[in-house]
């Protein structure tokens, strides 16, 4: 029992920073914003499709599924099978989607995305992006397709915490978990959104397999192998290309998302929802596999 009570005070002294960063977060990102979970859902299943290269093994049998809302992420919209799963949901979470400052290519990149979901979007869709997002410059973008709703929502950082102070504090919908990725936050506001089931597709989570490291000069570099096509580039930490990534924290992202899905998986226990992964290949371990 005093074993127990120890290890329990620990992770509450470790978790501490965490707590402080949480109340910090919530005042400048959480109260009096709009709260995943509050908007609706046509159907009692969710499929959440991210971008991982096993999406093409399993695209197919997506697009025959009915009375299922599909939710995505980030390029998706560039692929044909956008305008065929007409998704319910756009999740967009990594800050070279709104930063003025991210390198010309990457400008590049996300212009086509979104000139597609524009032009292709003949349907009712809610586009989510974090409230610390660059408001003025979504809006701006997507002023001219009335089918398309923004949803700037609360995203107070849940990162660290205890399971059973986590589990309080998403429920406000003031906080998310950490948004390593930006499946985790789609998956988030899926569990939020209130769904009987969720799937996730094209969670291969394994970008360390794709990491290569130079063996004379010690350059990082990862071939980005996505659904919507493939890419080699050296790693860096920032959106403008001029700060070079390690090993130490690249692996250390890795260890973070897992643990990221580890938190949705028990909060998602905790309301009652089934979450299941559906992908061909994957590296997520955190939800049963199981596919439609």
């Amino acid at each position: 029992m005093i074993k127990h009570f120890a290890k329990s005070a620990f992770l509450w002294v470790e978790a501490f920073p965490y707590i402080l960063l949480s109340i910090a977060t919530a005042v400048l990102y959480g109260i009096g914003r709009q709260r995943l979970g509050q908007m609706g859902k046509s159907n009692e299943r969710c499929v959440v499709v991210g971008n991982g290269p096993s999406l093409k093994l399993d695209i197919e049998d997506l697009k025959c599924l009915k009375d299922t809302d599909f939710t995505c992420v980030n390029h998706f919209a560039d692929a044909d099978a956008y305008s065929t799963l007409k998704p319910k949901g756009y999740f967009f979470v990594d800050p070279y989607f709104w930063k003025a400052d991210t390198s010309a290519d990457f400008i590049d990149k996300r212009n086509v995305t979104f000139d597609n979901i524009n032009l292709k979007t003949n349907w009712d869709m809610t586009i989510y992006v974090p409230c610390n997002a660059d408001q003025e410059f979504f809006k701006s973008i997507f002023k001219s397709n009335r089918r398309i709703k923004l949803i700037f929502y609360a995203c107070a950082s849940a990162r660290g915490l205890p399971k059973g102070l986590a589990n309080i504090l998403l429920s406000t919908g003031l906080f998310v978990p950490l948004g390593i990725n930006v499946l985790i936050h789609a998956l988030f506001g899926a569990v939020r959104m209130g769904y009987s089931e969720i799937y996730i597709y094209g969670a291969d989570s394994s970008w360390h397999q794709s990491l290569s490291l130079d063996q004379t000069s010690n350059e990082l570099f990862m071939v980005y192998d996505h659904f919507y096509g493939e890419t080699k580039t050296p790693v860096y930490k920032d959106n403008t290309k001029t700060i070079r990534s390690n090993v130490a924290d690249e692996l250390m992202f890795v260890s973070l998302a897992m643990r990221t899905y580890m938190q949705i998986s028990e909060y998602a226990e905790v309301k009652g929802v089934k979450v299941y992964n559906g992908s061909s290949y994957s590296w997520v371990d955190a939800f049963e596999r199981k596919r439609l």
